[in-house]
């Protein structure tokens, strides 16, 4: 029977997944000693692309220094294939720090690469990944329509394990969308692609927009197994970026179900980790989370202090929803308070 996780078992979650951390150490060492002492500069290119892509989902903040050493190998040697996936990488740090304009850049010079010598793979990539940053920004339409060019290079050079990739974020926007069944449909095809070709690079995510579509379908039970299921692939594959992800839909989940302990340790851990990874936009979700836990405890100094943060960083990104968010809860906390004067002027900055 699947039961909830309670607020302590998310904590042994999370410690466990700090001790597995060092396994990665291995890899990371292999790959720095093949950089190192290689003759190959195809060879080296590849390496520190490999690494660089590692370090998007486990620490981003690192991706620069390697991607624009195979940069300079690769643009020494001629070697534009490793040129084109060092942009790419470029394009994912880029949007994983919320620098949607600068993602765009870089994945438009990796298509320019691609396309001058007919890698539908290559190409593949590029629009699957300017799906994502178009979600970023809200602009689903033009997400599908970046998916359906990916989709269609992928089956040009006949490779299922990119299509697989494409299936997981139409699953996502269908969602989105409301369109479950067709969200379902999508996300289970990405599940058996991604599990036929051992694509195991962020198979933890069509597990967490499961747990969506089942949260949105009021599916409790099965949304806590799919969260608990992204989780548990996320720990095994050191991906942060989906395990914060994942806890941040935990705590919405909670908050839904009015478990606002459990909600508040989900958003809080979430919260270390886009901290960590400098994530703008996942603090201010999870600082809002964290705030509006404590404001339905009433613990309304608490939640003052959560959401002021939120508003801060949201004001630095231009983030219009979140501000709305923010100042929405602040002329809560300040009605309950009886402070009238503050509470209009919240008021007032939510309806601007």
């Amino acid at each position: 029977k699947l039961v909830e996780l309670k607020p302590t078992f998310l904590k042994i979650i999370f410690v466990f997944f700090t001790i597995s951390i060092f396994g990665q150490q291995s890899r990371i060492d292999s790959l720095l000693y093949n950089i190192e002492y290689s003759d190959n500069d195809t060879n080296k290119v590849d390496r520190l692309n490999e690494l660089s892509r590692f370090y998007i989902y486990y620490l981003p903040n690192k991706v620069p220094f390697y991607t624009r050493q195979a940069i300079h190998i690769a643009s020494k040697i001629n070697y534009l294939k490793g040129l084109g996936y060092a942009y790419i990488n470029l394009g994912y740090y880029s949007f994983r720090i919320d620098d949607y304009k600068s993602s765009k850049i870089w994945y438009n010079k990796a298509i320019n690469l691609f396309v001058a010598n007919n890698d539908f793979i290559g190409e593949g990539y590029c629009y699957q990944l300017m799906a994502k940053t178009t979600n970023g920004l809200g602009d689903y339409n033009i997400s599908m329509k970046y998916l359906i060019k990916s989709r269609q290079c992928f089956e040009k050079a006949n490779y299922p394990k990119g299509i697989g990739k494409v299936y997981e974020i139409m699953g996502g926007i269908n969602d989105i969308f409301g369109d479950y069944n067709m969200a379902l449909d999508n996300l289970n095809k990405a599940i058996k692609l991604k599990s036929k070709y051992n694509d195991i690079e962020d198979f933890s995510r069509p597990y967490a927009y499961l747990g969506n579509v089942y949260m949105h379908l009021d599916q409790k039970e099965k949304a806590i197994e799919s969260f608990n299921k992204a989780i548990e692939i996320s720990q095994s594959n050191h991906n942060l970026n989906t395990e914060s992800y994942v806890l941040t839909r935990l705590g919405d989940l909670y908050f839904k179900h009015e478990n606002y302990d459990g909600s508040i340790d989900s958003y809080k851990k979430s919260l270390e980790i886009t901290t960590l990874h400098s994530n703008l936009w996942g603090r201010v979700r999870n600082l809002q989370g964290v705030g509006k836990g404590f404001f339905k405890k009433n613990q309304y100094l608490d939640a003052l202090r959560f959401l002021k943060s939120s508003i801060d960083i949201a004001k630095g990104i231009n983030d219009k929803f979140g501000l709305k968010n923010s100042y929405d809860y602040i002329y809560r906390i300040y009605e309950h308070y009886g402070s009238l004067d503050s509470a209009y002027h919240y008021y007032k900055l939510y309806n601007v």
